[in-house]
């Protein structure tokens, strides 16, 4: 079920240390008429009592109070995640929960995002504003990959840059701006944002010929692809190099090569992360387990993953299956095989090399076991990497891997066209 938004959109803010200075001077330029829902994760102290609420109510025309477990999402209001606990959006309800335990920080700005991503798909806005690591990188891959918008406040303007950098060097913002800019945005949200990156006849052609463009200097088949999701990607480049108008960006297209190569890798959204949905892998784990059970030594078993990213998902299967077979002290030959378009995504996968940040949300008793740290952040150990096949497959055009015992596609349905979906699922059955 998706989130309501016929009465008002459900904005998502984060920020971290000197993200105050920010908030104020956005919710204190608010209408006072403005529809939507505003929730707010602020890296808090656990330990110590907030003011965050009565502070920015002083400035904002719209009431604000600390959310509450079970919540709607009732628009005119902002609510605060109170400290000491992590605030989601589950269909039509706010939700709180404790942090995970593996978290150094509180309230997670990743976890409000996704679960922002997951609930009202393309009418998701996540807003980044001041702080220090990148806690919202994550959420926000999950935002732009369900055609959603991102804001992130201007690195220049921002106390501690690094939040809203991280946003904005990923290619993930749609509008960088200071907080005056934002505030203007906030206000116009219905003209300026959600409308249909469609156009007229001119604005149809303007498209197709980008389209055309990457297709042929970069092989890949646009035409399975929705294109709404296309556009929008297309939209959110051209604004981030400050191009006035689609025309523009097309003259740009026609001469650049290396700007349809970025426009080619913003197609290319990588939605991953180790283990990500744990109440997924909770699930497969007890499958795996039971199928594994049935393996003797030197039996194989096949996976296959495609549309594997930078690896995140094909190692976070390897793990799970090591820890299995751990536990029944059985050598089987285990396969993975992890494909898919990027070539710089698997150049990554391959090298095996995660920052903090990317194991953030990693049990601390798996990253010490199945990592080890190194140059540039931590490796995965090469036991995991032996186990997985990095390769460059179009799941699209190429004929699909067979006799498989496992299939994860987590990451690449939600792109294609509905025709195109019911294909791949025959072929993954096949």
């Amino acid at each position: 079920m998706k989130v309501d938004v016929s009465n008002g959109l459900v904005i998502a803010i984060g920020a971290s240390a000197g993200g105050l200075q920010g908030l104020r001077a956005i919710l204190g330029e608010l209408d006072p008429h403005c529809p939507y829902l505003f929730i707010i994760a602020h890296h808090l102290s656990p330990n110590q009592p907030s003011r965050l609420a009565e502070i920015l109510a002083e400035t904002s025309p719209l009431p604000v109070t600390y959310a509450q477990d079970g919540d709607t999402t009732q628009g005119g209001r902002i609510l605060i995640c109170p400290p000491g606990s992590d605030i989601l959006v589950e269909q039509d309800r706010i939700v709180l929960r404790s942090p995970l335990p593996e978290a150094s920080i509180a309230p997670s700005v990743d976890r409000l995002f996704t679960s922002l991503a997951q609930s009202a798909g393309n009418k998701a806005l996540g807003i980044v504003l001041s702080g220090s690591g990148q806690d919202g990188l994550l959420g926000a891959r999950e935002i732009a990959a369900q055609g959603g918008i991102v804001f992130a406040q201007s690195p220049d303007q921002a106390v501690h840059p690094s939040m809203p950098e991280a946003i904005i060097q990923a290619d993930l913002a749609d509008r960088t701006g200071d907080t005056q800019q934002i505030a203007q945005w906030l206000n116009q949200l219905d003209q300026l944002i959600f409308e249909k990156p469609v156009g007229d006849r001119q604005s149809e052609q303007l498209f197709a010929e980008i389209f055309r463009r990457v297709a042929e200097l970069t092989d890949l088949d646009l035409s399975q692809y929705k294109e709404p999701t296309l556009r929008r990607q297309v939209i959110r480049r051209y604004r981030n190099l400050n191009i006035a108008s689609l025309g523009e960006y097309l003259e740009r297209v026609r001469t650049d090569d290396s700007e349809v190569q970025a426009l080619y890798q913003s197609f290319m959204i990588s939605v991953t992360g180790f283990f990500r949905d744990p109440e997924v892998y909770s699930v497969l784990s007890d499958t795996l387990h039971a199928s594994l059970a049935k393996r003797h030594d030197g039996d194989s078993f096949r996976v296959w993953v495609p549309g594997c990213a930078s690896g995140q998902e094909a190692y976070s299967l390897a793990i799970l299956i090591a820890e299995i077979l751990r536990s029944r002290h059985v050598n089987l030959d285990i396969r993975i095989f992890a494909t898919d378009l990027d070539q710089r995504a698997l150049e990554r996968a391959r090298a095996g090399i995660y920052s903090k940040e990317d194991l953030a949300q990693l049990d601390p008793v798996r990253r010490e076991r199945w990592f080890a740290p190194c140059t540039g952040g931590w490796r995965v150990t090469k036991p995991i990497r032996d186990m997985v096949v990095f390769s460059a497959h179009d799941l699209t055009t190429n004929p699909p891997f067979i006799r498989m015992d496992l299939i994860s596609c987590r990451n690449l349905l939600i792109y294609l066209k509905a025709d195109q979906q019911a294909e791949l699922i025959r072929a993954f059955h096949y």
